[in-house]
């Protein structure tokens, strides 16, 4: 019989929250492809919290966050986002943020939907959607001879 495991958080606030699409970890920028088979066109937001002195970091149930889907078209962005799975599906070509909030801490996730998930990104950070005071997300990207994203060097 399988084991469950019930996660209470500690009486203190995260240090940073962040939101992975899966079990690769990645974070920032995630690619979705309009043309994709259907099994692949959407991606997982997973939220999780980092507290100090954990050694690892909690996962944030859905009913706990809030996300917002910021666009350039608010009435018709390109993704849409059930905020009860963290289930991202495009809707059409385009670039929208995902704002992700948990007591008080904010994180941002960019998605960018194309024609194929990995035709190559834009380069897109979704710079130009960023609320003010916040900083824009990481950027992963796809090069012609990877097609696996790679997370930018620092810099």
């Amino acid at each position: 019989m399988p084991k469950t495991w019930m996660v209470t958080y500690p009486d203190r606030k995260p240090v940073k929250i962040e939101v992975i699409d899966g079990p690769g970890d990645d974070i920032g920028t995630v690619y979705l492809g309009l043309a994709d088979p259907v099994e692949f066109q959407d991606a997982g937001l997973f939220p999780r919290a980092f507290y100090a002195g954990a050694q690892h970091p909690v996962p944030i149930p859905y009913k706990d966050v809030k996300f917002t889907v910021i666009s350039k078209t608010p009435a018709d962005p390109p993704i849409s986002l059930d905020d009860t799975t963290g289930e991202v599906k495009p809707v059409h070509l385009g670039h929208a943020l995902v704002l992700t909030t948990f007591q008080g801490l904010d994180a941002l996730t960019c998605i960018d939907v194309q024609r194929h998930g990995e035709d190559g990104c834009d380069r897109t950070v979704c710079r130009e959607l960023v609320p003010p005071g916040m900083a824009a997300p990481p950027q992963v990207h796809y090069t012609y001879r990877d097609p696996m994203p790679q997370k930018s060097p620092k810099g």
